[in-house]
């Protein structure tokens, strides 16, 4: 008895044929699907993100604050208007001048010496009707109905750079300007020139950097 032929059937074929390529398509959609793409972040926070809170730049003023002026020309002193005569050096000042300047206070004009160097100088003060420079004899640079005259002890001799003889400072009020002389077997003269002859005046000392100021009140001007 021969073998049976065998028997072709084209619609099974074709049926199993869809079939495996639908699954194979659900397998490739279920692996990569959901992936993320590469490079891109995940984020692992469950509220709101915080937000950057910016403080608002302050507007500008047009008076300046203590703070923001020179100490010598925001503060006060606690010096007394006895018109007082003078005080002595320290016994370590080498001092050379380096600035001087004159500026408007509430009541009273001020003049600044500056200083670089070691200790606190010493002072003179006193009044003139004439401003005659020592060793010199020439008469200062500086108008006035009367003239305060400042010595400035405990400075380098010479100086060690610093102020030039004959610097000056423009006037104020009743101070109508300073010249600084130079200095001199360790001293300098600081001629002020007064619209008040008589007008009260302070000395002291500032230190950081160190300074040598004299205040003349307005009130008699």
């Amino acid at each position: 008895m021969g073998a049976r032929p065998s028997q072709h059937h084209p619609h099974r074929t074709a049926a199993r044929t869809a079939l495996a390529a639908v699954a194979i398509a659900t397998l490739i959609a279920g692996c990569g699907g959901n992936d993320p793409e590469p490079g891109a972040p995940t984020s692992t926070s469950t509220g709101p993100a915080p937000t950057a809170t910016t403080a608002p730049a302050p507007e500008p003023s047009d008076t300046a604050s203590p703070g923001d002026l020179p100490s010598d020309e925001a503060a006060d002193s606690a010096a007394p208007w006895d018109d007082p005569t003078g005080a002595a050096s320290s016994a370590d000042a080498q001092l050379t001048a380096t600035a001087l300047r004159t500026g408007a206070q509430v009541g009273y004009d001020r003049v600044v010496l500056e200083f670089t160097g070691q200790g606190t100088p010493g002072w003179t003060a006193h009044r003139s009707n004439t401003a005659v420079e020592d060793p010199t004899g020439e008469l200062a640079p500086i108008e006035g109905e009367g003239y305060l005259l400042i010595v400035a002890s405990g400075l380098l001799t010479p100086p060690d750079g610093g102020l030039p003889a004959g610097s000056t400072a423009p006037g104020i009020s009743v101070v109508t300007g300073a010249s600084f002389t130079g200095v001199f077997e360790g001293e300098s003269q600081l001629w002020i020139g007064l619209t008040a002859p008589d007008a009260p005046y302070r000395v002291f000392t500032l230190t950081n950097p160190t300074r040598l100021v004299i205040d003349v009140q307005r009130s008699m001007a």
